[in-house]
């Protein structure tokens, strides 16, 4: 699998403004990548994952394919998926490791706004 084909997916992208979404964010535009990640959760499941993304096209496909991969997924599986795996499995260039990082901190952050995340472990 490769980043192309997720920079090009966007059906994940903007956060509708609706009651109900987890928001986290991470990054920052001057430092050049800013992700902010909400998650829709039903009981123990994410119903739905959305994003909105400033960067470089490694971070919009590390986002985009990020907010598909989480949808049914349960919190604890989510907080598991690390940036450097995101990183190899869109072979992104060592040098983009970093945009992926800057995702897992979004979603955990989102995780956290839903409080699920208690210190390193899921509630």
């Amino acid at each position: 699998m490769t980043a192309a084909p997720w920079y090009h997916e966007r059906s994940r992208a903007g956060i509708p403004p609706e009651a109900g979404w987890q928001i986290g964010q991470a990054g920052s535009v001057r430092e050049g990548t800013w992700v902010r990640f909400g998650l829709r959760l039903t009981g123990r499941r994410i119903v739905d994952a959305r994003y909105e993304v400033f960067g470089c096209p490694a971070a919009i496909a590390a986002a985009a394919w990020t907010a598909q991969r989480v949808v049914g997924a349960a919190p604890a599986a989510v907080a598991s998926l690390h940036g450097r795996t995101i990183a190899e499995l869109l072979a992104l260039p060592v040098e983009k490791t970093g945009v992926a990082l800057v995702v897992e901190d979004a979603v955990r952050a989102a995780l956290a706004a839903a409080g699920l995340l208690v210190g390193q472990g899921i509630e």
